[in-house]
């Protein structure tokens, strides 16, 4: 059988939980324009079995209430705690990705070891192994990798596509499954139990799907973790890109042992010609029609408004989502960096490979060993987009780690103490400044 989710409701209403047969799911959902790909049906008991073990079946209040009241909350320990520091810290991953979170923790030089990753998408799971090593762990899927690894610090960021704005707005309703991996995450974190979780996701999830974005908060904090989420965005960590995400941050109960907040906004923020090569490309002429309305769109909105500087303008959007950055890039997608990221209007090129790297705080020398691996320059520009920035999780994980009691003392934020004196010195950030 085929459960449908349960949705919760505001006030006083239950969860409703409706089940239908699997042929008539599958003929409903796809009538709908996105779905009409032939893909498998995929089991949605595992996300019932969590709802149905750890929420209640009617809510006191009403979602939004429940949702704001996890909102950028600090984590404070309410006990003594004395569970070991350790030497290494084992990391264990889903939906890996480039493994910017070990990239995170190489630059900030805290010790540790990857346990366990899985990443289905086979061109980034060579530009990973380009950038980590040949013998690092990583698995193809996460519905199938071994569940019985444990980690002191686990995290995820599951596909976006089904939670976007941009995306198909599905939610569990994902034919091809995308909407569960979340509820695998929070099974892992269930049966193993990390000191330390970090859920990442596009602001859809709470925007657009708030039930079960409070069920995801509901179910972490019923399994004993104290929870917090915030959202961050890339430029107010000292990158010229709007990125705002979603990032959930779990610790586990006993093992607090210090005060949790995330990262303030930085009060320098570095121009965006530093991240971006001296010497200009090959020029770049439109070639669709959709590129050629982006740019007329752009040009007049640039001499209406007498915009200076260096523009961004994203020529492959839809005229829903068309847009420019001056002096700050659009959020870098994985569509959109594989077919070559941004048109940079006064240079009249695209942006670089190594450029949109920087721009997701990866330093010149990680794309450069990315490059050297068997992924082609696209696939690399595709996995960037799908990143977690690094600059964030530099400085988010430090913090995380010492307030799970992993760490003595946290390591310096680099990014917060750069200085408006640093960046104007510095000749390519973030190459610079992790030195």
């Amino acid at each position: 059988m085929y459960v449908k989710h349960a949705r919760a409701i505001c006030g006083s209403h239950t969860f409703g939980i409706m089940s239908v047969a699997v042929g008539q799911a599958d003929t409903n959902l796809r009538k709908r324009k996105r779905f009409r790909r032939r893909v498998p049906t995929p089991d949605h008991t595992l996300a019932q079995d969590l709802k149905n073990q750890y929420i209640k079946r009617a809510r006191l209040s009403p979602v939004k209430k429940d949702i704001e009241a996890f909102c950028g909350v600090s984590i404070v320990p309410s006990v003594v705690m004395s569970l070991p520091i350790v030497d290494t810290i084992k990391v264990g991953s889903d939906c890996t990705g480039l493994g910017t979170e070990l990239l995170a923790l190489r630059l900030t030089k805290i010790d540790h070891v990857s346990v366990f990753g899985s990443e289905i998408h086979e061109a980034t799971r060579r530009a990973y192994y380009g950038l980590h090593g040949p013998k690092a762990k990583l698995h193809f899927d996460i519905f199938k990798r071994p569940k019985t690894v444990a980690c002191d610090l686990y995290i995820a960021g599951p596909p976006c596509q089904t939670w976007s704005t941009m995306g198909t707005r599905a939610g569990l309703d994902d034919l091809a499954g995308r909407g569960l991996v979340f509820y695998s995450c929070l099974e892992y974190i269930r049966d193993q139990r990390p000191r330390a979780v970090v859920l990442e996701n596009v602001v859809g999830l709470r925007n657009l799907h708030p039930n079960e974005f409070c069920d995801i908060l509901a179910i972490l904090k019923k399994m004993g973790y104290a929870v917090t989420w915030k959202i961050l965005d890339s430029r107010c960590s000292g990158l010229p890109q709007r990125r705002p995400r979603v990032y959930i941050v779990g610790i586990r109960s006993d093992s607090i042992s210090c005060k949790f907040s995330f990262p303030q906004d930085m009060a320098v923020k570095p121009k965006i010609e530093k991240f971006l090569n001296v010497s200009p490309s090959t020029r770049f002429s439109p070639q669709t029609q959709t590129q050629r309305r982006n740019l007329a769109v752009a040009k007049k909105a640039i001499a209406a408004n007498g915009l200076q500087g260096t523009i961004l303008v994203d020529l492959a959007a839809s005229a829903r989502f068309e847009n420019q950055g001056v002096g700050l890039a659009p959020c870098i997608t994985a569509t959109r960096a594989k077919t070559g990221g941004f048109f940079i209007f006064n240079q009249k090129r695209m942006t670089t490979t190594h450029e949109l790297g920087r721009l997701q705080g990866f330093p010149t020398w990680a794309v450069d060993k990315m490059m050297y691996s068997y992924a082609s320059p696209a696939d690399i520009r595709f996995a960037i987009g799908n990143a977690m920035s690094v600059n964030v999780l530099v400085r988010l994980l430090p913090r995380v780690l010492q307030s799970a009691g992993l760490l003595k003392t946290k390591p310096k934020d680099i990014w917060k103490h750069l200085s408006s004196k640093d960046a104007q010195a510095c000749n390519v950030l973030p190459d610079d400044i992790y030195v």
